[in-house]
């Protein structure tokens, strides 16, 4: 990061020492041009750099959705506005309302169970 902000620094540097050939206010508005793009690019850096926050999958599991499919072995659900891969122990017809239970290890798929009538 540390050379990015050197790069940018540099940029800034070269680009006001250019002005000094040049006066009025014209130059007061490039200056103040040349700054707010080096402190928008330091904030963009600073703000690249920050941890990425990572789907909590967790927070579906006891969600009500609905099959979208015929839910065996394999199968897809509708929760909060996605379809979601899903298994469930017993078969779950088209249309019914399930409720996740879990996910598997990997997180690949949902757990369901079908909502009693």
């Amino acid at each position: 990061m540390a050379d990015k902000t050197n790069f940018y620094v540099n940029c800034l540097l070269r680009r006001l020492d250019s002005l000094r050939y040049f006066s009025g206010q014209s130059t007061q508005i490039t200056i103040m041009t040349a700054i707010t793009r080096f402190y928008t690019a330091i904030s963009l850096l600073k703000n690249s750099r920050r941890e990425k926050r990572q789907p909590r999958l967790i927070s579906v599991v006891g969600l009500i959705g609905r099959a979208e499919s015929a839910i065996g072995t394999q199968g897809s659900i509708f929760v909060r506005g996605e379809l979601w891969p899903a298994r469930a122990d017993v078969p779950i017809a088209r249309g019914e309302s399930v409720r996740v239970i879990g996910l598997n290890r990997d997180g690949l798929f949902l757990v369901v169970e079908q909502l009693p009538s």
